[in-house]
């Protein structure tokens, strides 16, 4: 499982692409409230390739556990940190109709 993977190999070069799968998994599985830490955690680590998607991924959790108003500073957060995102355009967007 990813949970033994991580403990066996916690500074493996590539324990945070085994963190977002599991992040990943734990949305399929509807299990949002679990997912949105890790994706936190990674979106804010300035080295991480996927930190863009992390922060996304985030925003989106929150939004679906129905949290608002946090969920449109997340996104709003996501389209002022990476602009020139081809989800940059679906973060304002989700980010305005979050606060409807």
């Amino acid at each position: 499982t990813y949970d033994q993977l991580l403990k066996e190999f916690a500074t493996y070069r590539l324990a945070d692409e085994v963190k977002l799968r599991k992040a990943d998994l734990l949305v399929q599985q509807q299990n949002l409230s679990a997912a949105e830490p890790i994706y936190k955690e990674l979106a804010g680590k300035k080295n991480f390739t996927n930190a863009e998607y992390a922060l996304f991924r985030q925003a989106y959790c929150v939004a679906q556990q129905n949290r608002h108003e946090e969920a449109a500073g997340v996104y709003e957060q996501f389209a002022n940190r990476y602009a020139s995102s081809d989800l940059a355009s679906s973060a304002i967007l989700a980010a305005g109709q979050s606060w409807f």
